[in-house]
This record gives structure tokens, sequence and C-alpha cells, in this order.
């Protein structure tokens, strides 16, 4: 529990978990937490990795994301349904870019009687990003207040992702009914407060068998991968019910949802060599760039618990193991931060949508040559980089740095001298990142 803390002018982080939590989420309440990290760089009021959590009645702000949720992480933003007025309630606010900002399977699956605005910003105050436009929304963030200037289509992005009506004006006492799939999520939470650690597991099954379309279904496997851990503690049984459940295989995004709790299980399970092949097979075949990423940092965590038992094996990515659990947290925090650049803004496809645009990118490895093609379309003269990372982060070689007029720009590079594996490719425009993507590099 974090409690009645006030939290400022860290070099960091106001506030940073990961993976970490069993059981009961970690409390995070009555903290005020304001003015954290550098401001020129990526820096996060609270910040949740892989990780349960429930807030409570906290004051932040002045840091330039206010909470950032991250790969399969689990939150709870509840305020006080009874506040007159915003210093009453959980404030998340007048952080410089966005006050939420999280990542799929990580938004919060309760967000209520929240105070979220920005007085002095036009950035969306709730950023959710996704790789696709929803066609229905499906991120409940009603019953919160949004300052006197909240217009939906600006402040919560992307729109058509949120249910937020109705707003929660203060002093009304907020919306307290409840459904039954919450009602017997409460249950099984004090269930595991009461050290009541069957009679929980019983009802998040139930969750899941009973209420396929819930917004409690994730939570519930998120719930019971954190109790295997303080009751039975077999992790081979839990992945085989994974597993088995249809409810957790019927359509894709809730079949890749559980098949990474089910890998999961295997590095509790301490089946390592197979944790990391599945890992490896996200880097080379996801649908985005985050996906990848977060498949790096959580493989690097994976070798760094097979130090501690003195387990050398190395998958076919050996520039992923860390030299040291240090190097390790450092390779991490890069990467976590060059995340925040992968969002929507980051993909321009088509032009006349700004000054920086470029369009009709192609990346093309092609098999039996050495060279990487790449060709896109430059709308204005522009001052134009083209860099080469890996996975870690490290730039390995500027494709090309200077001025390009408009028209389609065509450009080789040698990657003779490259060892296999995944690489990123970025695109500057005027000292703007306009295109980022992963390219897989196969040298004989």
């Amino acid at each position: 529990m974090i409690l009645n803390n006030d939290i400022q002018y860290s070099a960091s982080d106001g506030i940073s978990i990961f993976t970490s939590g069993s059981g009961l989420p970690h409390k995070i309440q009555d903290n005020k937490i304001h003015f954290n990290g550098n401001i020129n760089e990526q820096n996060y009021g609270i910040k949740v990795y892989r990780s349960l959590v429930e807030m409570q009645n906290n004051y932040i702000y002045g840091s330039r994301y206010g909470l950032a949720c991250l790969d399969y992480s689990e939150e709870s933003l509840i305020g006080n349904s009874n506040a007159n007025n915003p210093s009453e309630t959980q404030r998340i606010i007048n952080n410089t870019q966005n006050q939420v900002y999280s990542f799929p399977n990580s938004f919060p699956f309760r967000f209520k009687w929240n105070a979220i605005y920005n007085d002095f910003g036009n950035d969306p105050l709730v950023y959710f990003d996704c790789p696709y436009i929803p066609s229905i929304p499906f991120l409940d963030v009603s019953n919160n207040y949004w300052g006197n200037n909240f217009i939906p289509e600006n402040d919560l992005y992307p729109y058509l992702a949120y249910i937020y009506l109705p707003l929660w004006d203060l002093g009304e006492g907020g919306l307290k009914s409840i459904q039954d799939d919450e009602s017997l999520f409460y249950q099984a939470q004090q269930d595991l407060a009461d050290s009541n650690y069957a009679s929980a597991k019983g009802k998040f099954k139930q969750i899941i068998t009973e209420y396929p379309e819930s917004n409690y279904l994730k939570p519930s496997v998120k719930e019971l991968v954190a109790l295997e851990e303080i009751y039975n503690n077999n992790f081979a049984s839990l992945k085989a019910y994974l597993t088995s459940m249809p409810n957790l295989h019927s359509n894709d995004d809730i079949n890749k949802f559980s098949e990474y709790f089910e890998n999961w299980c295997d590095i509790k399970n301490e089946d390592y060599e197979n944790a990391i092949d599945w890992f490896e097979n996200v880097i080379e075949n996801s649908d985005t760039p985050e996906d990848s990423i977060f498949a790096v940092i959580d493989i690097g965590y994976t070798y760094s618990l097979m130090d501690t038992l003195n387990n050398r094996f190395t998958g076919k990515y050996p520039e992923l193991k860390p030299l040291s659990r240090t190097k390790y947290i450092e390779n991490r925090e890069i990467l976590i931060d060059k995340l925040f650049h992968l969002n929507a803004d980051s993909y321009i496809e088509k032009p006349n949508e700004n000054e920086h645009s470029i369009y009709d990118v192609e990346i093309l490895p092609i098999f039996g040559d050495v060279n990487l093609n790449i060709k896109f379309s430059l709308q204005i003269t522009s001052h134009i980089s083209i860099e080469l990372y890996n996975l870690l982060g490290q730039k390995i070689t500027n494709v090309f740095d200077g001025y390009l007029f408009p028209g389609t720009q065509s450009f080789k590079m040698n990657t003779q001298s490259l060892k296999r594996g995944i690489y990123i490719i970025s695109i500057n425009s005027n000292s703007i990142e306009v295109y980022r993507n992963k390219v897989l590099i196969v040298n004989n």
C-alpha cells in the first residue's frame, strides 16, 4: 500500500510499478504526486507495467503523463462519488500531455467519479493507443468529471472507443447501481481480502463462464493468475484451464489475451524455453511494433529470472538477453519511452494531414537481396532522416539525413553486415517522427 505521501520533484517517475501484484492489487491512495521528472523528457506521475493496481483519491499533476497503463496491467480508478468539488475526489489534472495513457488490454476496467481535465493544453485527456478505429464503443469512462471545456471528440482518443455518458456533475452523488457481473467481481475481491481464496477463485471462474461479454472477464483472468501465486501455485493446472475455456478463445482479441497469460503460466512454472519461444514468435509476427516492443521487454525479464537459476538457455535472438539486471532495467525504460512515440500521430499515411506528411511508405526486404528497399512519397520539401534501430532501441545506422523535394523517394540500405533479426525503421520529417515500423532482416 502506498498511502498519504507527497511525491514531488523526483528525477524520473512519481511511482513506477513493474510486474507486481499477487492476490489483492496494490493500493495507491490519498497521495499527492506532482512535478516529477524532466518536463522535456518522458515522465509519468504513475506508471504501471503488468501489475494490479487500485487507485483512490490521489492528486496527480504536473508530469508529462498522469497515469500510464502498459502491457496487460490492471487498474481501478475510483474517486469519491459524493464529492461537491474536484478537490474532494481523485484528480488527474494539468499534466502537460495526456492525463491517462493506455495500451490495449491495460485500460482501467473501473474508471468512475474522477476529475480528469487540463486547463493548459489541447492534447486528449485520455489516450487509448489502439492500432485500429473501433466500430463500437467499449471503454467505459462514464460518470467522471471532465472540467468546463470538455469536447469528447477532442478529449477522448479515439473518440469512437468510449462510453462517456452520463457525465458526472459534482455534487449529484454519482451513479451507484451495478450489474450482476460487477457485483460478483466485487464479492470475489472481498473474498480475497478475507483470505477466502477458494471462494474468490470460484467467483472469478463464474464470471468467465457466465459473462463472456463482460468488461470483467479480462480482469477475472488477471486476478486468477495473480491469485494462483498465493493459492495452490499450480500454474500447469491454471494454464490447462485457460486453454480449455471456450469463452477465452471465442475471437482473435480474447484469444490473444488468453494466450499471453497462458505463456505467463509457463514462466511461473519455470518452462522458460517455451515462454521465450512464444515471445520470439510475437516479435516476428505481431501486427504492431508495440506488441513487439512489449515482447522484447518481457523476454528480457524472463532471461533475468533464468539467471537467478543459472539457466543459460538462449533463444534465437541472443542480443535480447540482457548482460545484467541493471542493463535490463536501463533498456526497459528506454523501450517504454519509445512506446509513447508509437501513437496514431506517428503513422501518417495520407497527404494533407499536416505539413510533415509522408505517405505510401514501403519497406521491402527482398529474399536473396542484401539491400533493404525503402520507398515513400513526400508532400513538401523537408529535412528527412531515416534511421535503423535494433529492438533494444539502440540506433544502428543513419540510412539518410538531408533535404528532399516533393515526390517519390527511394533508398537502398545494404544489410550484409547486420545480424539476422527484427529491426525498427524510423522516418523523421523536420525533426518530427512521422513513420515507424518493424522489418525482418534475414541474411544467409
